[in-house]
């Protein structure tokens, strides 16, 4: 065969069908072989674990050491670049309503129009000013950052509430709920309140997260 470059001409599907029939069943090397780690799952002790960390921590894998590394973010430019997703605009129907796992009752509307209700901007305002605009998490008095964090969480107040007038649907009479919200008391008590600095309340969530998996 003479030196140069050879072109491979690309794969046809039948070609690919071929390839695959090929080594199917015991057509296959591996066929009727048990796999290197089989029976071995789990069998490492803590020792044995152990003394790897402390190995990779002395020798590191070193991988990109002396490379230099691509810039992801360019990279990932240059590739979808004038390239439209295939699902773009496509709805995907196993998550959405009901089959979505942060469904939470089709109380979505609702809860953003409580939200956004002048009642709701007194509560956290009195929140604040019984809390002297101080994080009740770290001490923090820098104004602009603080957040109203509800002890009993939100949600749980508007299932509370629909449960109480289930005779109105969220999804059809929002109109009706959200003026029956401007008068139920518990969603305006500001003992179900306390002020928390952004970062304070990040950490309170995440806290309540863990908490919640622990639990289930």
């Amino acid at each position: 065969m003479g030196i140069g470059v050879y072109k491979r001409k690309p794969f046809t599907e039948e070609h690919r069908k071929n390839i695959g029939k090929a080594k199917m069943g015991n057509k296959n090397p591996m066929f009727g072989k048990a796999t290197w780690n089989k029976g071995k799952v789990g069998i490492y002790s803590d020792e044995y674990r152990r003394k790897i960390s402390e190995g990779k921590k002395k020798n590191p894998t070193r991988y990109w050491l002396g490379k230099k590394r691509p810039e992801i973010s360019t990279w990932l430019k240059q590739f979808s670049k004038g390239r439209t997703p295939w699902n773009k605009g496509m709805p995907n129907p196993n998550f959405q309503g009901e089959n979505n796992p942060c469904w939470k009752g089709g109380v979505t509307p609702i809860y953003d129009r409580i939200r956004k209700l002048p009642e709701y901007k007194e509560w956290r305002t009195l929140i604040y000013e019984r809390d002297n605009y101080t994080c009740q998490g770290c001490g923090s008095k820098k104004s602009g950052t603080f957040n109203a964090h509800h002890i009993n969480t939100f949600i749980e107040l508007i299932a509370e509430f629909l449960k109480e007038y289930d005779q109105f649907s969220s999804f059809e009479d929002t109109d009706t709920l959200v003026r029956l919200a401007m008068k139920w008391k518990p969603f305006w008590d500001i003992s179900i309140g306390i002020t928390y600095c952004k970062k304070c309340h990040r950490k309170e969530h995440s806290r309540l997260k863990k908490q919640e998996r622990i639990i289930l």
